[in-house]
């Protein structure tokens, strides 16, 4: 209806325009002044007629789709890397060095039988041991009234292997880049070492008044690692190893050539520092780390081995092949807990308003 009653005023003062414009045309002197007034009428009206503004339907429609995508990707997207807290009880840990690593003090094992097997080099000059392998084949068993590690290191990149066997058994494994150390012995000493896998070895045995070395060092260049076998006595404990690799699982073999590796966790939570978030790990659950960057705590190694780690992850996944939970926040869940970029955004908000008020008020 208002449109109709516009077109009809702009008719209207159009025509009143045309017969004054004539009329001046046609007399100079013409009086026009009645025409005048109603062309200044129609335009005030038509002035308080302004029709509104067209709706910009299409900016809004193309606003709410961009809203609604972002909040999709929001929703299933994940976030890089996301902070952990790892507490775990398992049979078994492998830890990938991100830096150098060395036994902080010396460990006694007691009168613990050890083998080692994998090794280049070994060498105990006292006990008239010299051996070298270039294959990496040579091995050593031996047992002694009092026997200690006085060093022990596993080079940056290195991948260390600690596996606790239901007999007690504990196995260290060190595979990629050079592992060494050297043990103390003490008191009756029965010692058997070979310089490949199949040499049966040669046997001796000492009774030594004083503690004698023998060293050892394996240049870690072989697809199979070196082996480190002893039936530990007393509890191990390693703190604040630099770790980019982790992993809770141990290898079953089948046959020859045929393994599978399976969780070796007893139970353990993981902690999301970064969305308030702990999950917990009940027995063999499998658990798969990607991206990982962070430091070992403490690892202590008696009736089970008990891992406290902390860092950054790209990828934590729980449960079966096919039944796995990706534990990583999306952006969106992140977002949700950043108290401080909350609080960032509403200030930005609160001055952006009291900004353009007071330029509202300063400038209208």
């Amino acid at each position: 209806m208002n449109e109709n009653l516009r077109q009809a005023l702009e008719v209207r003062r159009d025509e009143d325009i045309r017969e004054a414009a004539n009329r001046l045309l046609a007399d100079a002197n013409a009086d026009i002044a009645e025409s005048l007034r109603r062309i200044e009428a129609y335009s005030k009206l038509l002035d308080a007629m302004k029709p509104p503004p067209p709706r910009q339907w299409g900016w809004s429609i193309g606003l709410a789709a961009c809203c609604v995508i972002l909040a999709g990707l929001l929703w299933s997207l994940r976030v890089s890397t996301t902070k952990l807290v790892l507490k775990i009880q398992s049979d078994a840990v492998t830890m990938t060095l991100a830096a150098p690593w060395s036994l902080p003090a010396e460990l006694p094992l007691g009168a613990s039988p050890i083998r080692l097997e994998g090794l280049t080099t070994l060498e105990a000059p006292a006990l008239g041991l010299a051996i070298e392998s270039p294959q990496s084949e040579s091995w050593i068993q031996l047992e002694a009234s009092e026997v200690s590690i006085t060093r022990l290191g596993l080079a940056q990149d290195g991948v260390l292997i600690i596996e606790r066997k239901p007999s007690g058994q504990l196995e260290v494994y060190a595979r990629g880049r050079e592992f060494q150390g050297q043990l103390m012995v003490l008191g009756s000493v029965h010692l058997t070492a070979g310089r490949e896998t199949a040499d049966p070895g040669r046997q001796s045995r000492y009774e030594l008044t004083v503690p004698e070395a023998i060293a050892f060092r394996a240049i870690g260049n072989k697809a199979v690692p070196t082996r480190f076998t002893v039936r530990s006595r007393t509890s191990w404990r390693i703190q604040g190893l630099q770790v980019n690799g982790l992993g809770f699982s141990r290898e079953i073999a089948h046959g020859p050539g045929s393994v599978t590796f399976e969780s070796a966790i007893k139970e353990g939570t993981i902690t999301l520092p970064d969305v308030a978030k702990t999950e917990h790990l009940r027995e063999n659950d499998p658990l798969f780390l990607r991206g990982v960057d962070g430091r070992v705590v403490d690892l202590r190694i008696g009736d089970a081995i008990n891992v406290i780690s902390e860092g950054t992850a790209a990828q934590i996944q729980v449960g079966p092949e096919g039944f796995a939970q990706n534990l990583v926040p999306t952006y969106l869940q992140y977002l949700y807990h950043q108290q401080s970029l909350a609080f960032f955004w509403s200030a930005v908000l609160f001055f952006w308003g009291l900004l353009w008020s007071v330029r509202k008020t300063l400038f209208p």
